[in-house]
């Protein structure tokens, strides 16, 4: 998280609750009642961990209006127009084609809305966990490109897969990177490693005089290597290695001369999808670990 984020909170005003005259107004209640067993708050953080983590945070209120987010879910900053909304009847009588034009247009406007919700709700928990930025690339690659008078956007099977790794490795990585820093110099780091790869003999890695190399078998003339995925690899299995070390680095720089891999783990973004896989997996690393990449 940067110094700016981390300054932001100590300034920010608490998040917003539902207003007073919503929480008691009888026809609410009733219908919360009704849907109580229907209606579900559920959340990957460990709340009271994160809790005691942050006692001694100096915007108490501002901590305390998160945590009853993360418990009973957060108020919109938007509270809308409750009173004229409750008053007013619209019907709606579709019985002409250009009637069932218009509802079908309207949804799939609602379909593009809640996409951006989700993204947006995502951005929001991503500034504090910033290695998970590659798991919305395909979300943001999907939704590029597409108006909000267009088409519904259907899900695919990168955009499961990598919301479901975000899902599954949160749980994991609260309690490690939520408030680390993770600003330090070259000279203070635990271990150096150099990566490279080639498309005719292989990839590895070397470090503290230990070096690997794994081989490549021959390809058809055919195939075309990606030498960018090979080099993005050779930094996965040098993370990977030292993380499974009885005493892992804390501190890791790792040296590649690989521009495309050097940009792509700065902006946490890569433009083709065969590249996403080896970042997801560099940055699910430096999640789960208290290894500062």
């Amino acid at each position: 998280m940067s110094l700016r984020r981390l300054s932001n909170t100590k300034s920010a005003p608490p998040l917003p609750s539902p207003p007073s005259h919503l929480l008691i107004n009888p026809r609410i209640l009733t219908s919360l009642h009704a849907m109580d067993s229907h209606v579900k708050v559920d959340t990957p953080f460990d709340v009271n961990k994160l809790k005691s983590m942050l006692h001694d945070h100096p915007n108490q209120p501002f901590i305390k209006s998160v945590m009853n987010g993360l418990r009973h879910r957060f108020w919109p900053f938007d509270e809308g127009e409750w009173k004229s909304e409750e008053e007013e009847f619209a019907g709606n009588y579709a019985i002409k084609d250009c009637d069932l034009n218009t509802i079908c247009e309207f949804r799939d406007k609602e379909l593009k809305a809640s996409w951006q919700n989700l993204a947006g709700h995502l951005n929001w928990l991503l500034n504090v966990l910033p290695w998970g930025w590659p798991a919305l690339t395909e979300l943001y690659r999907k939704m590029s490109g597409k108006s909000l008078s267009s088409r519904g956007i259907p899900l695919n099977a990168a955009i499961v897969a990598d919301l479901s790794w975000l899902k599954g490795v949160i749980p994991a990585a609260i309690g490690v990177h939520f408030i680390d820093e993770g600003l330090w110099w070259v000279d203070e780091a635990d271990m150096v490693v150099w990566t490279d790869a080639s498309t005719s003999k292989g990839l590895g890695f070397v470090y503290s005089n230990r070096g690997f190399c794994y081989g490549l078998e021959p390809c058809p003339p055919s195939v075309q290597i990606d030498i960018f995925f090979l080099e993005l690899v050779a930094i996965l299995l040098a993370i990977h290695h030292v993380a499974t070390l009885a005493s892992p680095p804390r501190q890791l720089p790792v040296w590649t001369d690989s521009l495309n891999s050097v940009e792509a783990l700065n902006a946490l973004h890569i433009a083709e999808f065969l590249h996403n896989g080896p970042l997801l997996a560099i940055t699910g690393i430096a999640l789960c670990t208290n290894i500062n990449i």
